[in-house]
């Protein structure tokens, strides 16, 4: 079984939070859960540090993960409204 990067989560606690955690557990992908409490400076060495290379973002809290990356050599934000993967 191929190893896959982890997903990052950053949103407020509600039912969402919980279905996506499941369904990504579900698929056998680590989750890693951000406190919308955290710094941007906490976030991004959080997500460099376990190397989540995709971010699931509610969009109260998309600034601080723009935030997070501004001005990162390798940090890009990109912002998806919900689309259906295929």
């Amino acid at each position: 079984m191929k190893k896959c990067d982890p997903v990052a989560i950053l949103m407020e606690s509600h039912v969402g939070l919980a279905v996506y955690v499941l369904a990504l557990m579900g698929m056998g992908v680590p989750v890693v859960l951000l406190s919308a409490r955290l710094s941007p400076l906490a976030v991004r060495h959080l997500i460099h540090t376990t190397g989540a290379k995709v971010a699931l973002v509610s969009s109260r809290l998309h600034p601080l993960i723009s935030e997070a990356f501004l001005g990162s050599e390798s940090g890009r934000v990109a912002r998806a409204e919900s689309e259906e993967c295929q």
